[in-house]
């Protein structure tokens, strides 16, 4: 494959290993990539002291053939438009991509620290999106907002995915525990009773940072739910009667109890305890607590209740189910250090000294 002329007047040719016949390489100036990207700053700047660097000046003092700098595991094409974006040639910049394609120049960016290139396209590359159910969807969109700073996607998808984090166990054992990181899955559906993880690890696509703030976050739903769960059965376990009904009848209270004492052990739950839950993921877990059915025994055998309307506990809990996951709040970037606002003019005239906006 004949090199791609990025530059035409580089001084480094950046080669990719073999993509079908022929391996990638791209002629480019290490000026432009020391000046868009740390990473390759550190490779290659002439004050670096990495090996790259070190080559690299040791091949033009020698004079001889262009320095050729040996990348791997990224994506040609990807590569290819974020050199060309460093080197300013915007009209090779694709003004349309999918999410697949943003993925691997997230990737890209994420590696060589330089998302900034980029910036101006990110809104074209984003625009039309619309808030996505899909979790594999979902799970590159975050590594996307992330990486080029879409705040609104951001926090969208942080908010939606904290009710679908769930821990996966193995022989007992923490995938996630003492020093490993543990092991996070979404919780797509329940069929038939079992449940199905989704085969992707959640840190793959979230910073540990993000990921520690949305288990976090996830843990105080949890230690909420089962507080709501605490008390309500604590509520019929006092003497005085809850009994709703015009009969007000200390039978229905224990038939309540004794069917909330069955769900709740059945669960797993009557600990009260937010490690016992940590296969569950929030939206399973509530929807669990929702499918609990109080039914009343009578001389006919067992049926609903027929003042389940008046002292039905579930539908209550439900309430107070719902003011937890409220304060499940979506996370902003700037709460990471993240989108950090543009220079303004005015902030360029106090760097330069040139004093207040003058009118023209």
């Amino acid at each position: 494959m004949p090199d791609i002329h990025i530059s035409p007047h580089g001084d480094v040719i950046i080669s990719l290993p073999h993509q079908g016949d022929f391996p990638a390489r791209f002629l480019v100036s290490s000026t432009a990539l020391c000046t868009a990207s740390p990473v390759f700053a550190a490779m290659l700047s002439p004050s670096s002291s990495f090996s790259e660097a070190v080559s690299l000046r040791s091949h033009n003092a020698i004079g001889n053939d262009l320095y050729v700098q040996n990348l791997s595991d990224d994506d040609p094409v990807a590569l290819a438009v974020v050199l060309n974006a460093m080197h300013f040639q915007s009209l090779k910049v694709p003004r349309k991509v999918s999410v697949r394609q943003l993925m691997q120049l997230a990737i890209v960016c994420d590696k060589y620290n330089c998302a900034a290139v980029v910036k101006q396209w990110v809104a074209l590359w984003v625009d039309g999106w619309t808030k996505s159910t899909v979790l594999s969807t979902q799970l590159q969109r975050l590594f996307i907002a992330w990486v080029f700073d879409v705040e609104e996607e951001f926090e969208f998808l942080t908010h939606a995915l904290v009710s679908k984090i769930a821990f996966a166990f193995e022989n007992d054992e923490a995938l996630v525990g003492g020093e490993k990181k543990k092991k996070v899955c979404g919780l797509v559906k329940s069929n038939e009773g079992k449940r199905e993880w989704f085969t992707c690890q959640l840190g793959e696509y979230a910073p540990s940072v993000v990921l520690d703030a949305m288990i976090k976050q996830r843990e105080t739903a949890v230690r909420g739910i089962l507080r709501v769960c605490k008390a309500t059965l604590d509520k019929y376990s006092t003497p005085q009667v809850q009994c709703c009904h015009r009969s007000k009848t200390e039978q229905c209270d224990y038939t309540i109890l004794a069917f909330l004492f069955k769900a709740f052990k059945n669960m797993g739950i009557m600990d009260f305890d937010h490690t016992a839950v940590a296969d569950l993921s929030l939206e399973r877990l509530v929807k669990d607590l929702g499918d609990i059915k109080i039914k009343h025994v009578t001389s006919e055998g067992t049926k609903e209740a027929k003042h389940s309307e008046t002292c039905d506990p579930v539908k209550q809990m439900l309430l107070d189910l719902a003011v937890v996951m409220k304060e499940i709040v979506p996370l902003r970037l700037e709460s990471f250090g993240r989108a950090e606002p543009a220079m303004s003019w005015e902030t360029w005239e106090m760097a330069l000294g040139v004093g207040v906006s003058r009118q023209t």
